[in-house]
């Protein structure tokens, strides 16, 4: 029973009583005899562990250890907590399963440390989805996105894909899906609701050049770890995870290339993937057998991986890397080890990640799964860049508007001349970038910025007023973002590797 007591007044007190039905003696004993299980099979979980594989690095040769069972104490302190929070949480009956709950927190905060993000628990739930996301299969549509003003903007379109085939384009804006709108909606919310089953329809309304337009799209498998094509006479190469496939999918790009002497690999925002795939695709421009990288465990045991692809294409004499602050894990082992072992590649864009280090996916009885640091790597000459990343050859930042946050803008919120907002700053690069005349960029609403935003509206069917509402801020994202990611020639990265293949 709980007393708390609540002063009403300097003469009067009321007590008020939790009343809950408590359990017998027996079923108590039962109950703590459950919770001790639990806590013994984390331990029993943590000693039987098969090695897998990290986000994608080879897991190593780290040594076994055997971990000893803790105190009873222990057990005891987990019941405690556990039966507190069952009896006087205040939020407890809204769990259907709160011991279980309970349960999987106390393991994602055991396997928790500040001074190591890659160690951690993953669910089984979190592992199926964590292993669609990187071999890039899914039931969806087939567009990658990111949040930008009153929805998503779409950054690209995977070729065939049901996307594609309804008629959607990188740029386009996302302002509603199945009649929920996307404003202030978070990303997973998103992707919860355009991931769904074959065959079935999503409708969505989109902004394009500031133009309203409603699309269906019928959802269907879509496979996303590559793309390439050919620009300006020379074949692009896009990686975005190294999953099971990639090998693969690169090989039959590549097999349509085998007359051009020069390559570009884009792997921008590429987070990672399995080893065997780094290994394998490495192996398409270094010789077979050729050092990716150097693995060691804790006691300094050496691992070496090395390229083990059967094709070989040595027609591609020049190959430059493209890479940014999210090229990261694995595809930091594929540029460095073409960096160092081809006769001539280079890297452009910006500094990568820098996470030298490998992390064994462990997978537990239950199918869940425990991911802990246990390798570093450098390549073959030694070269570690954990925490400070790949340097490119040249360092080339794309246009501002790229990283720049296109807030959403409230209905409510109007701004006009001379006052100064951060609405206003983003307006102003916005249109500087499609090509209108603003004479600064700092938030300060000037004769200039009016002048623009009536030739803007003009240019696209709107009421012209040189005021910065909802609509017309909406209409701007969506034309900078079509320009952005619509028109290749916007990429400064890309552009300047064709300048240095080009000589």
């Amino acid at each position: 029973m709980e007393e708390n007591k609540d002063k009403i007044n300097d003469n009067e007190e009321t007590y008020r009583y939790r009343l809950k039905k408590q359990p017998l003696r027996s079923e108590r004993e039962e109950i703590k005899s459950k919770r001790i299980k639990k806590v013994y099979q984390v331990i029993i979980i943590l000693i039987v562990l098969v090695i897998g594989f990290e986000c994608g690095l080879l897991l190593g040769t780290a040594k076994s250890k055997t971990i000893k069972p803790q105190t009873a104490m222990d057990s005891a302190k987990f019941d405690e907590i556990a039966y507190y929070f069952e009896n006087y949480w205040l939020y407890g009956d809204d769990y259907e399963d709160l011991d279980a709950i309970l349960y999987d927190k106390a393991l994602y905060g055991m396997t928790t440390f500040s001074d190591d993000p890659y160690t951690t628990y993953a669910s089984k739930s979190d592992m199926d989805e964590y292993n669609s996301e990187l071999n890039g299969q899914f039931v969806g549509i087939g567009v990658t996105y990111r949040a930008a003003a009153s929805g998503f903007v779409i950054t690209n379109v995977y070729e065939d894909s049901p996307a594609a085939k309804a008629g959607l384009e990188s740029g386009d804006l996302i302002m509603s899906v199945n009649g929920q709108s996307c404003f202030e909606m978070e990303t997973t919310d998103l992707q919860d609701i355009v991931l769904g089953e074959d065959n079935t329809a999503l409708k969505m309304t989109i902004l394009r050049d500031g133009q309203s337009e409603d699309i269906e799209v019928i959802r269907g498998d879509v496979d996303s770890s590559v793309f390439a094509y050919v620009y300006a006479d020379t074949p692009i190469l896009e990686i975005y995870s190294f999953g099971l496939d990639t090998y693969d999918d690169c090989v039959t790009y590549l097999e349509q290339y085998k007359d051009y002497d020069s390559l570009i690999i884009d792997l921008r925002d590429n987070g990672g993937g399995y080893a065997q795939a780094v290994e394998k695709i490495a192996g398409l421009f270094l010789p077979k057998g050729a050092v990716v990288m150097r693995e060691y465990d804790r006691n300094g045991n050496e691992l070496v991986s090395v390229a083990s692809s059967d094709v070989y294409y040595d027609n591609f004499k020049n190959i430059i890397i493209l890479t940014n602050n999210n090229t990261a894990s694995a595809s930091e082992v594929l540029a460095l080890s073409l960096i160092e072992g081809h006769e001539n590649a280079k890297s452009i864009g910006t500094t990568t990640y820098g996470k030298g280090v490998v992390q064994s996916l462990l997978t537990l009885s239950d199918g869940s799964t425990l991911k802990i640091t246990s390798l570093y790597w450098t390549s073959d000459r030694g070269t570690s860049i954990h925490e400070s990343g790949i340097e490119p050859y040249q360092e080339v930042l794309m246009d501002d508007v790229f990283y720049e946050v296109y807030y959403p803008l409230l209905s409510d919120l109007t701004f006009e001349s001379d006052s100064v907002s951060e609405y206003v700053r983003l307006v102003e690069e916005a249109l500087r970038f499609i090509g209108y005349d603003v004479a600064r960029t700092d938030g300060y609403f000037d004769e200039s910025l009016t002048l623009a935003l009536y030739q803007f509206a003009n240019d696209h069917g709107l009421s012209p007023d040189g005021i910065i509402d909802q609509t017309i801020y909406d209409a701007i994202v969506s034309v900078m973002y079509k320009k952005a990611y619509g028109d290749i020639q916007s990429d400064a990265q890309l552009m300047r590797a064709l300048e240095v293949l080009n000589g």
